[in-house]
């Protein structure tokens, strides 16, 4: 199923991106609310799964780190698999059973399929309800999700008549598509796609960011200059989100409306030296 595979991808590093306080129980390694991964649980999957890929276990640069990143993974899942696990629930959706004769890694990750499809195929109407726009136009800084679209030129006097012909009623993603230097994300109708906030401040530069986190959601803003030149940038409305960016919107708001635990660190394995869960 490589659709859901490639979006969980996405939804690992969203639920990463989320506040998760420490759990206190040296034998819980992550708590979803009551449900819990205990660490002997853990270990086993994590030994399973570099014994599956040698050479995420071969330790020749840097044994810690290597074993980091699978123990992320790890966590990072099962994370993931309970949140939507209980959404799901929450719907009134039953999840199709697994194979009762899989264990350890093979279990888990059939269980991870399994779940995540059923997710997926519930569509936009479940997935993006109004508890979840709600959430979403409380705006990047409070959500913690960037869903930002952009028109970049190069002098504020062309910036000023992008603003002009969306003022007049012309689409955002038709003048982007005609004007914006950034042509990559103009043949997307501007669209920068959607990110955790924290991933988001990462990957753009600060005057770009300021820019959108003082936006409000669906009204372009005035010209914000950078190393680039000058962008129009608008927080996209709730309405106009694809599929992928409302899962991706949901696993984030998910990690917020349930209590999410972990454990920093694990033997040893450094959290602070791979990615914090927390």
């Amino acid at each position: 199923m490589p659709r859901v595979s490639l979006l969980w991808a996405v939804a690992l590093a969203a639920v990463l991106a989320t506040g998760c306080d420490n759990v206190s129980d040296h034998d819980v390694v992550v708590r979803v609310d009551d449900t819990t991964l205990d660490r002997d649980t853990f270990t086993q999957l994590v030994n399973e799964r570099e014994a599956a890929d040698p050479s995420a276990g071969d330790g020749a640069n840097d044994p810690d780190r290597v074993s980091g990143e699978t123990a992320r993974a790890v966590a990072g899942q099962f994370v993931t698999l309970e949140l939507v696990r209980s959404d799901l629930a929450a719907m009134g959706v039953e999840v199709p059973a697994v194979d009762a004769g899989l264990t350890g890694t093979a279990r888990f990750d059939a269980e991870y399929q399994a779940v995540g499809q059923t997710w997926v195929e519930q569509g936009s109407e479940l997935l993006g309800d109004e508890q979840l726009k709600v959430f979403y136009e409380q705006g990047p800084s409070d959500s913690g999700v960037a869903c930002v679209q952009h028109i970049l030129v190069a002098e504020e006097s062309e910036a000023q008549a992008v603003l002009d012909r969306l003022e007049a009623g012309e689409a955002f993603a038709d003048v982007a598509a005609e004007t914006s230097l950034d042509t990559q994300s103009g043949a997307e109708g501007g669209s920068l796609g959607c990110r955790p906030l924290s991933a988001f401040e990462d990957t753009f530069v600060p005057e770009f960011v300021n820019g959108s986190l003082s936006a409000e959601v669906g009204v372009p803003t005035e010209p914000v200059e950078s190393q680039f030149g000058q962008h129009v940038i608008r927080i996209t409305p709730f309405d106009e989100l694809s599929g992928d960016d409302l899962i991706l919107t949901r696993l984030i708001a998910l990690g917020q409306w349930h209590d999410v635990e972990t454990d920093p660190e694990i033997g040893t394995w450094n959290w602070l030296n791979v990615a914090p869960l927390g």
